[in-house]
């Protein structure tokens, strides 16, 4: 690891934007799992963040929402992946990035807040599924205190048959008035299947 806490070993997308370079020389690799965010010093809220990226996006590009996180005492993790899409149908990334975390910032029981955008955002809504059922693989549902989903149509809950209405923990979904992808009456027809207590919030004019 070089003086900026990089690891050398891990080549980096190429022109780095300056906030994405500040961002990410306060994080850390993890070989298997992404980028994590530490709290500073002292300020650690006990929560950590396990975000999914989208498809086709690479994980570097959310570095800056993951800083801004870390610096509110909330360690961030960003997965990363080889695939075309991040998928965590078992639970078992989720489980395997919190129990790293765990370890690196020497949390004994550390609130989990699953997030994602976009086809991560249904990453995430796998993850939480696969614990509420109590896949082996997946987190105690006990560990699991949030679901944070950005620009996420809402409608793979309905076409994967994920109904997450009654698994008690609370949800944020952030959507725009603009994202010509979105379908406002699937959305609406969906929202029964998330959480229960759910916060909604739609940027006007943003896409």
């Amino acid at each position: 690891t070089d003086s900026a806490g990089i690891s050398s070993q891990t080549p980096l997308p190429a022109p780095l934007l300056p906030p994405v370079a500040e961002a990410l020389a306060a994080a850390a690799r993890m070989e298997g799992v992404g980028w994590v965010f530490p709290p500073p010093a002292g300020r650690s809220s006990g929560v950590v963040v396990l975000f999914y990226p989208a498809a086709l996006v690479d994980v570097e590009s959310y570095s800056v929402l993951a800083m801004h996180l870390a610096q509110l005492g909330h360690a961030v993790v960003l997965l990363s992946t080889t695939e075309f899409a991040i998928q965590d149908p078992k639970g078992a990334l989720a489980r395997a990035a919190a129990e790293a975390a765990r370890a690196k910032l020497g949390l004994p029981l550390p609130k989990i807040i699953l997030a994602g955008n976009s086809m991560g955002a249904l990453a995430a809504m796998q993850a939480l599924q696969a614990s509420q059922f109590g896949a082996d693989e997946a987190l105690p549902m006990s560990e699991i205190h949030g679901l944070g989903l950005l620009a996420s149509r809402a409608s793979p809950v309905n076409e994967g048959g994920m109904d997450l209405s009654t698994c008690g923990v609370r949800a944020t979904l952030v959507t725009a008035t603009e994202d010509r992808a979105l379908d406002s009456k699937k959305l609406q027809e969906n929202l029964h299947l998330l959480p229960k207590n759910l916060t909604h919030v739609s940027i006007v004019g943003g896409n």
